[in-house]
């Protein structure tokens, strides 16, 4: 009976494709993570400067707010890759109060701790499929990869009263003088018709 010998010619070419295959695979895997943690660190940070911005003094709340959101979308214009497809996508930012929001959460807010600025964005740059690894990052929750690589950053400074609102402080103080009783309220009654004729120097605030 002929015996036939099993020929192994081209066989270290396939180990050798399959391995390049893999390990460009997880060296994508790994760029596509660095990206994603680095743009995550860098909009923290712009979360931080719009916060900054919005606790600073100004004549009105809005100027504050028009204020914090001018210096983020400063930041994020000069950022690469941000808003670009398959990269990174900043989908909502705004300052104000997210005390209800944790609230909602059971978080006690009793103290205004959570007056700052947030930033939301999805990063599409995870949801890549990688030859023979397929779709190597699972989405939380499940979904499509579009739909829920998703995340959050904020930071939370307080915000400054504001010249308006020191002056409405001020006007009411007024008023809570002219109602009381005995000689003080009786001065203040003599000395000024109301509020409108009652001029506040304000330092640092109210």
């Amino acid at each position: 009976m002929k015996q036939f010998r099993l020929n192994q010619k081209g066989q270290l070419t396939i180990d050798f494709l399959f391995a390049i295959v893999l390990v460009i695979g997880i060296s994508t895997l790994l760029t596509a993570l660095t990206f994603a943690l680095t743009f995550t660190e860098i909009l923290q940070y712009v979360s931080f400067a719009g916060s900054r911005s919005y606790l600073a003094a100004d004549l009105t709340p809005d100027g504050q707010l028009k204020a914090a959101n001018t210096k983020v979308s400063e930041l994020l214009g000069a950022l690469p890759f941000v808003n670009a497809k398959d990269w990174v996508e900043v989908s909502t930012k705004k300052a104000g109060n997210f005390g209800q929001d944790y609230k909602n959460r059971g978080v006690d807010i009793t103290r205004n701790q959570f007056i700052g600025y947030r930033i939301d964005f999805k990063l599409p740059i995870l949801g890549i499929n990688l030859p023979l690894l397929g779709d190597s990052i699972t989405p939380p929750n499940g979904g499509t990869q579009d739909s829920n690589f998703r995340a959050t950053v904020s930071s939370y400074l307080m915000r400054e009263p504001t010249a308006s609102e020191c002056q409405r402080f001020n006007n009411n103080v007024f008023r809570a003088l002219l109602r009381l009783r005995g000689e003080y309220g009786a001065a203040m009654t003599n000395a000024s018709n109301g509020p409108e004729e009652f001029s506040a120097i304000n330092d640092n605030g109210c």
